[in-house]
């Protein structure tokens, strides 16, 4: 039997290499397991098993097929060619799609049942069907999508969703159900989109333009499983694409998301209560309690977030009391700043065991401390500003950007936690 084969690059990837191109910031990061975890069998990244190629498909089609193993039941007869939908037919096995019923939790959050809903439309603009959506209040029956955690969860399916980081996707057939999932709310509709782009041929290119390939049959095997764990923290971009696009590309740090940064940048001022004119001193005891009590206050008042933004005001006028220019005397100004956010760290790690610090190496704080190392709730938020753009990061003729990677080797050297603002 031939298979449908659509060229395609993974949601997981795609949001990797646009993230790399277009991104404002990305974290290189190693929280909880940065790199991609697979308890199952990950598909090939160029293939899309299950049924008969259409004409329309040989333009995307790798040059070689990759043949399933064992026996698979034959391609059916009763497949209507004259559907005006592109793709013909979908079974999970040997059941058409159009048989099944989306389920999510009754009280499911509005990310699950967006997720949800984003199935249902995708489905029926693929292949006409008009699958509904239940709750899991329902009595349980054979042909299910379960999307999100449910009561038809077992130790096996919450292991799953909680063994993937970074909005991580799992999906995978068992006893003929079909599971899709992540370890936070936000990942569902990663979920959602991966297995749509993976075995629905479904592409989101733009704002304004999206694809679905054509193909005659498609047969999703009942042994699939599939789980992606992103080795970014933190995506996001400051082009203009709409939120809906921003969440089928994979960019995780949409504002008021749990993964948007409080503050943003630029929060001494606030954090301290003095001006954004000038910065304040971070020798100051009196300072000090004032942007912890404030930091504090922001975690409470953003339930989930990850990150807080500790970032110098947009100016050099760092303090040059004593106590301020002995450290940077020592450490560089980076160690005065860093010193800082370090006790900051260090008095919400207990009760914000899952929250981040965010500081700035940006102007007179960008060269690294020559001993002082980021604590492991820290992240780093390197600025590329005085670099030249003419010349690629690494010209070694470039004396502006081989200045900048020599001080992107030393925080290298200290924290594998760093975020870029390009």
């Amino acid at each position: 039997m031939k298979k449908t084969m659509i060229k395609k690059t993974p949601a997981g990837l795609l949001a990797l290499l646009l993230t790399l191109i277009f991104v404002l910031s990305s974290v290189l990061a190693a929280c909880g397991g940065a790199t991609p975890a697979d308890t199952g069998t990950e598909k090939d990244s160029d293939t899309q098993p299950g049924g008969v190629q259409s004409e329309t498909d040989k333009d995307t089609e790798p040059d070689s097929e990759t043949e399933p193993s064992g026996e698979e039941p034959p391609v059916p007869e009763n497949i209507n060619l004259e559907s005006p939908y592109p793709v013909k037919r979908i079974d999970l096995y040997t059941t058409e799609l159009s048989a099944y019923k989306i389920v999510v939790a009754a009280d499911a959050g509005s990310y699950v049942r967006g997720a949800a809903a984003e199935l249902q439309k995708y489905l029926m603009q693929a292949a006409g069907y008009d699958i509904p959506i239940v709750t899991d209040a329902e009595t349980a029956v054979d042909c299910e999508i379960l999307v999100g955690p449910t009561n038809r969860d077992t130790a096996e399916s919450i292991a799953r969703r909680a063994a993937v980081t970074n909005d991580g996707v799992v999906y995978y057939v068992l006893n003929g159900k079909l599971y899709l999932g992540s370890n936070s709310e936000l990942g569902n509709y990663y979920a959602v989109y991966h297995f749509l782009e993976d075995w629905v041929g479904f592409r989101c290119w733009s704002n304004h333009s999206e694809t679905i390939y054509d193909a005659t049959y498609i047969r999703i095997p009942k042994d699939l499983d599939y789980n992606y764990s992103s080795p970014l923290m933190y995506r996001h971009t400051d082009w203009g694409l709409s939120t809906a696009t921003r969440l089928k590309w994979g960019l995780n740090a949409e504002q008021d998301t749990h993964n948007s940064i409080v503050g943003f940048c630029h929060t001494m001022g606030a954090l301290s209560g003095t001006s954004n004119d000038s910065q304040p001193c971070l020798s100051d005891e009196n300072v000090y309690q004032t942007v912890l009590a404030n930091v504090r206050a922001w975690i409470e008042s953003h339930p989930g977030c990850r990150f807080i933004s500790v970032t110098q005001n947009d100016n050099q006028d760092y303090c040059i009391c004593t106590r301020c220019s002995e450290l940077a005397e020592r450490e560089n100004q980076s160690g005065v700043m860093l010193n800082f956010v370090n006790r900051l760290a260090d008095d919400i790690k207990d009760d914000y065991p899952d929250v981040y610090l965010v500081t700035f190496a940006y102007q007179y704080t960008r060269k690294p401390p020559t001993t002082i190392v980021p604590r492991d709730n820290v992240i780093m938020w390197m600025c590329s500003i005085e670099c030249c753009f003419s010349h690629t990061l690494d010209d070694p003729d470039c004396e502006q950007n081989t200045e900048f990677c020599e001080d992107l080797e030393g925080w290298r050297k200290i924290t594998d936690r760093i975020l870029f603002w390009d």
